[in-house]
C-alpha cells in the first residue's frame, strides 16, 4: 500500500511543479512552447528522481537496468510532452493567448495527461 500512495503524491508534486513553474514562465512573457518543455522537464526530472529512489528504492542496481529505465521514461516524457504541446497550442487557438488562460489552459491539459500516463 506504500508503494501506490507515494506514486500519487509524487505525482502531486510533479502536477503542482510543473503548473507553477509553467505559471511564472508564461507570466514572464515566455511563449507557450519554451514554457511548456522547461516547466515539464523540470517537473519530470524531480518526478523520475523521487519516484526511483523514494517510491521504488532503486538504489544498487547495475547501469544497464538504470539505462533501460531512464530510456523509457525519457520516451514516455517525449510522447506526453508533444502530446501536451499540441494541446496548449491548439487551446490559446481556441481561448486566447491572455496569461490567466494559457495557465488554466495548462491545468487542464496535465490533469488529463496524468490519468491517461
Amino acid at each position: 500500500m506504500r508503494q501506490p500512495l507515494l506514486f500519487l503524491v509524487v505525482g502531486g508534486v510533479q502536477y503542482l511543479l510543473d503548473a507553477a513553474l509553467y505559471a511564472a514562465l508564461v507570466s514572464a512573457g515566455v511563449a507557450t512552447l519554451p514554457a511548456n518543455i522547461g516547466s515539464r522537464a523540470s517537473a519530470a526530472g524531480a518526478g523520475f528522481l523521487l519516484n526511483r529512489y523514494l517510491t521504488f528504492g532503486q538504489r544498487n542496481e547495475t547501469l544497464e537496468r538504470f539505462r533501460r529505465s531512464l530510456l523509457r521514461f525519457l520516451l514516455l516524457f517525449a510522447v506526453m510532452t508533444l502530446l501536451s504541446s499540441l494541446a496548449l497550442l491548439g487551446l490559446e487557438v481556441a481561448w486566447g493567448a491572455e496569461t490567466t488562460r494559457r495557465i488554466l489552459a495548462k491545468l487542464l491539459v496535465e490533469a488529463v495527461l496524468a490519468v491517461v500516463s
